[in-house]
């Protein structure tokens, strides 16, 4: 579109707001983002044609279809549809053969078409502008199948709204392999005078014999004029670290004119022309693949009026580790509006730019985490992780076997190294270089740490036996344990070291009773030592008494005769108080009962006992209890024979006597 024009768009514009007439809805420029994304050893390849072309018995058509001549551009003629298919039911229709390579298939297939619904001079309105989003889409020889924009991929010009362009993914309608002649028909197009109308399909595809690539198509729509530029960022790729960078590249756009050389199309700072885009005039309504016109397609015009389909493959283009660029155009004069562009650049493995950190401390049973550091590449990226163990000056290490993940727990092994991290980044390129983060410090000894009490088993009894667990504990191994009785008051409190008491058994004594008892249990490494109390035992309780040695009587068994007890050996709780009960029993032992009154350790025979026999129970009393064991009967009790007790009597009286 010539600079006139645009300004009597601007005029139009002004007058409508003077006399405070309703303005059309106006769009505002779209920037470029991202319609497709994939990393894959393939390529892209884009074709297309014009729907409008100028009335084959105008004068200069022939040599403007041709590209020869001074009549080139749309606003040259009253532009007329195209249409090819000998169908009634279409008003215009053009064909393009996709042609991938043998074993290549589809993976993304893009359709985008455009046009002005409006009437020019020497023409028509589309038919039915308001159908713009929707146009007829045939593979091969197959029947028409309309293809609809959602409303969010069918955008207008910031300069003129009745020039649009709508997009669909048409993946699935192609067929895996892609190859085929594809006609499209019915796009909205007013016809005459600086009018266009064109479509192009964008085919990504995978190919086995083709390098690892990113494929990228980004589009949005610019209006660019001779007081309009567009400038967009290309992003997220992401190009090899190292090397020669190879890129193919592609743009679409609508309403370049041939004729008007006033415009740029610059790529990351670089212009971009070839043979048959020069650099003053990238979109001239051309249909192009490095240099050479695309011809399979019907009509096959070299001047399209009103559509360019161009691709390109430069070295250089883009730099080592470039993730976005910066894609812009400016004019003079030629109106036009860039759509698409297509990347399809070498692509290499994420690159870091800022290497990995350990955070945590370094110390046995700690966590430390791995921060992967800066990596920039094309997403998703993905981490892999290997833990390392260093000698104490953060050389020499080696891979700890199973510490694969973004955290690892220090272990005993540990102690005395250094430790790092090596992560790798991954995504669909592939796999990058290890990268190292610094070692840790010197991995320090865990001291002691209690995890659980020590436990006091056994019975809470005088003479009774107590033992203790040690406990649970953390700390760098080996751990040596020490332990320590304490003796409580009744509710656990006021605890002293029982002397002597270090063994990890303990025998409750008569001291203990009444008390409470606890362990202490001490555990300790080079790095230190922790304490921890055992919850204390139940007060202890004094043992009852337990005959051991049953009591013994001595003495002769005869009347009137004194037998003594002993109290026999016993155990429990001191003090024991003995008391003594005595018992006069059949001479074989049995059938004893309580001699009254006899409750002393000693008991005199009398005549009572001749014939029997005689025992003793002793009652050992303390706190707990009280106990009685009873003696072995004695021998049975035999009489006192007689005996004077009198004085021997005098000579005269045995005399006396005799008489």
């Amino acid at each position: 579109m010539p600079r006139s024009l645009s300004r009597a768009v601007f005029l139009v514009a002004l007058l409508a707001g003077a006399l405070g007439l309703a303005a059309p809805a106006i769009a505002v420029d779209t920037p470029f983002s991202t319609r497709y994304a994939q990393t894959l050893r393939g390529d892209i390849r884009a074709v297309g044609n014009t729907l409008l072309t100028c009335p084959t018995a105008a004068a200069n058509c022939a040599t403007a279809r041709n590209r020869t001549g001074t009549s080139l551009n749309n606003n040259d003629f009253n532009m007329a549809d195209v249409d090819v298919d000998s169908d009634a039911t279409t008003f215009n229709s053009s064909t393009a053969t996709v042609a991938l390579p043998a074993g290549a298939t589809v993976t993304w297939a893009g359709f985008y078409w455009s046009a002005d619904t409006a009437a020019a001079s020497g023409g028509a309105a589309a038919p039915t502008p308001a159908q713009r989003d929707s146009v007829q889409f045939a593979v091969g020889a197959g029947a028409y199948q309309t293809v609809t924009a959602a409303s969010a991929d069918l955008l207008t010009s910031s300069a003129q709204p009745t020039r649009f362009r709508g997009f669909r993914d048409v993946t699935s309608l192609l067929p895996a392999a892609g190859n085929g002649t594809y006609t499209v028909a019915n796009v909205q197009a007013g016809t005459g005078a600086d009018r266009f109308a064109g479509w192009s399909l964008l085919v990504a595809y995978q190919d086995a014999t083709q390098p690892v690539r990113r494929l990228n198509v980004f589009d949005g729509l610019g209006t660019v004029d001779g007081t309009n530029s567009f400038s967009t960022t290309i992003t997220p790729f992401w190009t090899p670290a190292s090397g020669a960078v190879t890129t193919n590249f592609g743009l679409l756009g609508f309403e370049g004119d041939a004729g008007l050389a006033t415009e740029t199309a610059r790529f990351n700072g670089t212009s971009l022309s070839n043979a048959l885009n020069p650099a003053n005039n990238f979109f001239n309504s051309s249909i192009t693949s490095s240099g050479a016109y695309l011809t399979a397609k019907n009509p096959n015009y070299r001047n399209q009026m009103g559509i360019d389909v161009d691709s390109d493959t430069r070295t250089g283009l883009l730099a080592n580790g470039q993730g976005s660029a910066l894609l812009s155009f400016t004019s003079t004069q030629d109106y036009f509006m860039p759509s698409a562009m297509w990347l399809v650049s070498d692509e290499g493995p994420a690159v870091n730019s800022a290497g990995p950190t350990v955070g945590g401390t370094a110390r046995d049973g700690s966590t430390l985490t791995a921060n992967p550091g800066t990596w920039s590449g094309t997403p998703t990226i993905t981490y892999q992780y290997q833990w390392q163990r260093c000698d104490s000056a953060g050389a020499n290490c080696v891979d700890i076997p199973g510490a694969t993940s973004s955290t690892y727990t220090l272990t005993p092994a540990d102690v005395g190294s250094t430790v790092r991290v090596l992560v790798t980044a991954v995504n669909d390129a592939g796999s990058s270089a290890p990268i190292a983060s610094s070692p840790t410090g010197v991995v320090a000894l865990l001291a002691p740490s209690n995890l659980t009490v020590p436990s006091v088993g056994g019975i809470a009894r005088d003479d009774q036996t107590l033992t203790t667990t040690i406990g649970g504990w953390n700390g760098t191994g080996p751990l040596v344990y020490d332990v320590q009785w304490q003796r409580c008051d009744a509710l656990g409190a006021g605890c002293v070291d029982i002397a002597g008491a270090t063994d990890w058994s303990y025998v409750l004594t008569g001291a203990d009773v009444g008390a409470t008892v606890r362990s202490e249990v001490t555990a300790s490494n080079s790095a230190g030592s922790a304490v921890v109390d055992s919850t204390p035992t139940g007060s202890v309780l004094p043992d009852p008494p337990n005959s051991t040695t049953v009591p013994t009587i001595s003495g002769v068994s005869r009347d009137g005769q004194t037998l003594t007890a002993t109290d026999g050996t016993w155990t429990g709780t001191d003090p024991i108080t003995y008391t003594y009960q005595w018992q006069r029993c059949a001479a074989d032992g049995t059938s004893c009962a309580d001699i009254s009154g006899a409750t002393a350790s000693t008991y005199t025979l009398i005549g009572a006992d001749v014939a029997g026999s005689v025992r003793v129970q002793v009652t050992a009393t303390n706190l707990a209890d009280d106990a009685t064991a009873s003696s072995a009967a004695t021998a049975a009790v035999v009489a006192d024979p007689p005996a004077n007790t009198s004085a021997r009597p005098s000579p005269a009286r045995r005399a006396t006597a005799r008489r």
